[in-house]
């Protein structure tokens, strides 16, 4: 039964345009991600964005900081790849969510708005031809 679940999840088609936006929306959360732990690329680092989850209000920022930021990166890293494509956008999609009505819930809410529609149409789809999880699923 787990096993055709997993198949499920891995099940996918398409072509170059998921891959596109699978590796685009993975560098976006990889860079976040990175950013919010080791202040990769510019970011704050694990005490900045603690801060700033602070600022917002967020419950036990610290340990938010670095479940967000484990999430982003982890979860980036695996959409470049196109492994388990589906499962991995629904906490992404969650962080998008929380994004929308933390940080910029002052109305500008369009860029978290556009990754999180990317998200939910990643999950419909899957990761595409060009991805681990339509490997995993052939060689079954």
């Amino acid at each position: 039964m787990l096993k055709e679940l997993l198949k499920k999840v891995q099940k996918t088609s398409g072509g170059l345009g998921l891959l596109i936006l699978r590796v685009v929306l993975g560098a976006i959360f990889f860079k976040a991600g990175s950013g919010k732990l080791f202040g990769w690329f510019g970011g704050l680092g694990i005490e900045g964005a603690t801060q700033f989850f602070q600022s917002l209000g967020i419950p036990v920022p610290h340990a938010q900081a670095i479940f967000v930021g484990c999430t982003e990166l982890l979860g980036g890293s695996a959409l470049i790849l196109g492994f388990l494509t589906r499962l991995v956008s629904i906490p992404l999609a969650i962080t998008m969510i929380v994004a929308i009505f933390t940080a910029h819930k002052d109305g500008d809410f369009y860029y978290p708005l556009v990754i999180l529609c990317g998200l939910i149409a990643l999950m419909d789809t899957g990761g595409g031809k060009i991805s681990v999880d339509h490997a995993m699923s052939r060689s079954e």
